[in-house]
C-alpha cells in the first residue's frame, strides 16, 4: 500500500524551508550569550526544535491509542496488528510505559527519558517492560520510559501505533498518556461499551480538545451489550461528541484476535471456506471498518497536507516567538544604553560642577591661608631682625667686635656665625617656624577634609564604591604631616641664609662693629644701621615670596593628590559607561536587525 505525505514537489519545498530557517538561525546563535533575561526559546534551542520537526516530518504518522484503564486498548491493538499476544493484556492496568509499535523484524528496545538505552533484544523480552505486573515493567513505570517494539504487520508499514497507560489508574500513568498525545498526529479513543463514561472521561475530552488532534472513536465489548448501535452512539455523544471525528466504530477485540488465528490456520490448511468465514468475522467484529478508517485517515486522505501544514505552522510559531523576544531585547538594549548615557551626564555634572569646583575652591583657600600665616611669620621675623641689629649696634652681645673687623680664620668665622645664630634665636626662637607650618596644616586639614567629604557624600548615592572617608582622612593626615616636616626644613633654610657669609645679619654685625670702632659717637652710625635694617627687610621680603611659593606648592600638591584620588574612579566609571553605552547601541541595532530578519522569515512562511 502506497503512503503519500504530500506531493514530492511540496515535500521538497517544506524541507527547503526548514533547512533555510535553521541556517538563518545559526547566524544568530552568538546572541544566546546576550539575552538580558532567559527567553522562551534561545536560538540554539530553536534550531534543535526545527531539527525535531524535520525528523518528525520524515517519520511515519503516529497514532496514540488512549482511554481509561481496563477498556481493552492493548487487546484492540493486538487485533489491529493481526498478531495476538504482541502486547500484554489483563483485567488490571498492565501498560506502564509508553509502548511504540514500529514495523520490523521482531526486536525491541527500551529507552530511558534521558535517551539512554536500557535494553535491546527480542520482542518477547522487550515486551516484559510494557507490563506493570513484571519486575521490569515495575522498574520503569511512570518514568517516561519508551518501549519500542518492531512487529511484522502490514499496518505498521506506514504507521506507528503508540499504546498508552490507562487513564484513572494513577497520576503517573495519566501524565504519561497526556505526554504521548503531544507527539501523535491523531488519537484512537477506546471506550468500553459496558461503561462508556468513566470519571476521567471529561478530563480526557478536554485534553484531546486542547491537543487539537484528529480523533477516531472505538467502542469495545459490544458483544456484551443488548443494543450495539445505541450503545456505540451513546458512548460518543455523552462525552466526546465535540472532539470525535466521524462515526464511532464498535469492535469486539477478542473476536478479532480469534478470527486472525483462524485465518492463519485456514491459509496454512488451504481451507477457503474457513478463510472466508474468518474474514467475515473480521468484518462483523469491526476490524474491517476500523482498518478502512485508518487507511483513509493516514494513507489516502489529506494527512500528508495536514502534516506539511503542521510542520510549517510549528516553524512559523518558532520564528514569531523569536521575533517577539528579539524585539523586546532591542528595546531593552536601547533602554539600557539611554540609562548609561544619563549616567554619563550625571558623572560629567558631578565631575565638573562639584569635584572640579571643590579643587579650585580649596586651591584658593590654600593660597589664602599660607599667605596669611607666612606674612605674619615674616613680619615678626623682620621685627626680630631689626631688634637684633640694634642690639649689635649697642654692644649688647659679646661678639668681640674687634675680632669682626680683624682678620679671622675660616674656623673663627664659623664660630661667629653659630654664635650669631644662637643669639638671634634668643630673640626669635626657631620653634616659631615649626608653629607657623603646623598652624597652616591645622587650618587646612579640617577644611579640606570637610569639603571633600561633602563632595563624596553627594555622589555616594550613585557610586557607593567611591573613595572611603576614612581612607581620605588618612591621606590628608599623611600629607599634612609631611608638609610640617618639609615646611620646617624650608623655613630653617630661609633663616640660615641670614647668617651665612655675605648674608645680611653677618654683614650688619661687621658694619656695626667697624663703625663703632671708628666713630662710635659719629653721626653716620644711625644712618648705616637704618640702611642695614632696610637691606635686611628687602632680603626677607624675597625670602617671604620663596617661602610662600614653597609652602603653597606643598599644600596644593596634597590637595591635588586627594582630588585626583576622588576624581579617578569617577573618570574611570565615565569611560566604562561610554564603552558600555556604545556597545549597548551596537547590540540594540543587532537585535533590531535580527528581529527584522525574523519578521521577513515569518512573512515568507505565511505566504
Amino acid at each position: 500500500m502506497s503512503f503519500f505525505y504530500t506531493t514530492g514537489q511540496h515535500r521538497s519545498e517544506i524541507e527547503r524551508r526548514l533547512d533555510l530557517v535553521s541556517e538563518r538561525l545559526h547566524r544568530f546563535t552568538d546572541l544566546d550569550k546576550q539575552w538580558s533575561a532567559p527567553p522562551a526559546l534561545e536560538f540554539g534551542a530553536a534550531i534543535e526544535q526545527i531539527s525535531r520537526i524535520q525528523e518528525r516530518y520524515h517519520e511515519p504518522f503516529r497514532l496514540a491509542v488512549v482511554g481509561e484503564f481496563n477498556v481493552g486498548k492493548s487487546t484492540l491493538i493486538n487485533g489491529l496488528l493481526g498478531l495476538p499476544g504482541t502486547l500484554p493484556e489483563g483485567i488490571v492496568p498492565t501498560t506502564g510505559a509508553v509502548t511504540e509499535l514500529w514495523h520490523g523484524n521482531g526486536t525491541g528496545t527500551v529507552v530511558s527519558s534521558e535517551g539512554k538505552t536500557l535494553f535491546e533484544g527480542s520482542l518477547e523480552d522487550a515486551r516484559e517492560y510494557c507490563d506493570q505486573r513484571t519486575e521490569q515493567g515495575h522498574q520503569v513505570n511512570g518514568l517516561g520510559t519508551r518501549v519500542i517494539l518492531r512487529a511484522d504487520s502490514s499496518l505498521l508499514e506506514n504507521l506507528v501505533i503508540i499504546d498508552t497507560p490507562g487513564l484513572g489508574a494513577n497520576v503517573l500513568d495519566d501524565q504519561v498518556t497526556f505526554d504521548a498525545l503531544r507527539i501523535a498526529d491523531a488519537a484512537l479513543l477506546v471506550l468500553s461499551g459496558l461503561q462508556p463514561g468513566g470519571e476521567d472521561s471529561l478530563l480526557l475530552s478536554e485534553r484531546l480538545r486542547a491537543a487539537n488532534r484528529k480523533l477516531i472513536t472505538v467502542v469495545t465489548r459490544i458483544d456484551q451489550v443488548a443494543d450495539e448501535l445505541d450503545t456505540v452512539y451513546a458512548s460518543v455523544t455523552k462525552e466526546f461528541g465535540a472532539v470525535s471525528t466521524g462515526d464511532p466504530i464498535g469492535v469486539y477485540s477478542p473476536g478479532i484476535c480469534r478470527a486472525f488465528t483462524d485465518l492463519k490456520q485456514a491459509e496454512e490448511l488451504g481451507d477457503d471456506d474457513l478463510a472466508q468465514q474468518a474474514r467475515q468475522q473480521l468484518t462483523d467484529f469491526g476490524y474491517t471498518r476500523l482498518r478502512e478508517v485508518l487507511t483513509d485517515t493516514f494513507m489516502l486522505g489529506d494527512a500528508g497536507t495536514r502534516r506539511a501544514l503542521t510542520a510549517l505552522t510549528d516553524l512559523r510559531t518558532i520564528v514569531l516567538g523569536l521575533q517577539d523576544d528579539t524585539e523586546a531585547e532591542a528595546r531593552e538594549a536601547r533602554k539600557q544604553a539611554a540609562q548609561l548615557t544619563q549616567d554619563i551626564s550625571e558623572l560629567d555634572a558631578h565631575l565638573h560642577n562639584v569635584l572640579t569646583n571643590k579643587e579650585i575652591f580649596l586651591r584658593a583657600k590654600v593660597a589664602e591661608v599660607v599667605d596669611e600665616h607666612v606674612g605674619d611669620l615674616m613680619n615678626r621675623l623682620s621685627e626680630a631682625s631689626d631688634a637684633f641689629i640694634m642690639s649689635l649696634a649697642e654692644g649688647r652681645f659679646t661678639l668681640g667686635l674687634q675680632a669682626l673687623v680683624g682678620k679671622m680664620s675660616q674656623r673663627q668665622r664659623e664660630r661667629v656665625e653659630r654664635r650669631l645664630a644662637d643669639d638671634f634665636e634668643d630673640i626669635f626662637p626657631r620653634s616659631n617656624y615649626d608653629m607657623t607650618v603646623r598652624t597652616i596644616a591645622v587650618r587646612l586639614r579640617p577644611l579640606m577634609e570637610l569639603e571633600w567629604r561633602e563632595a563624596i557624600t553627594l555622589f555616594q548615592i550613585k557610586a557607593p564604591d567611591m573613595v572611603n572617608i576614612e581612607k581620605l582622612t588618612r591621606k590628608l593626615a599623611e600629607s599634612t604631616g609631611s608638609m610640617v616636616l618639609s615646611g620646617t626644613s624650608q623655613l630653617a633654610a630661609a633663616v640660615a641664609l641670614l647668617f651665612v657669609p655675605g648674608a645680611q645679619l653677618i654683614d650688619a654685625a661687621i658694619l656695626v662693629g667697624a663703625s663703632g670702632v671708628r666713630t662710635v659717637q659719629g653721626q653716620k652710625l644711625p644712618k648705616k644701621i637704618a640702611a642695614i635694617q632696610q637691606q635686611t627687610r628687602i632680603r626677607l621680603q624675597s625670602e617671604r615670596a620663596k617661602l610662600w611659593i614653597e609652602l603653597t606648592e606643598t599644600f596644593q600638591a596634597a590637595n591635588a593628590e586627594v582630588a585626583e584620588t576622588i576624581k579617578a574612579p569617577v573618570v574611570a566609571r565615565r569611560t566604562a559607561r561610554q564603552q558600555q553605552a556604545a556597545e549597548g547601541v551596537e547590540l540594540a541595532d543587532r537585535w533590531a536587525q535580527v528581529a527584522d530578519d525574523l519578521g521577513k522569515l515569518a512573512r515568507e512562511e505565511q505566504t
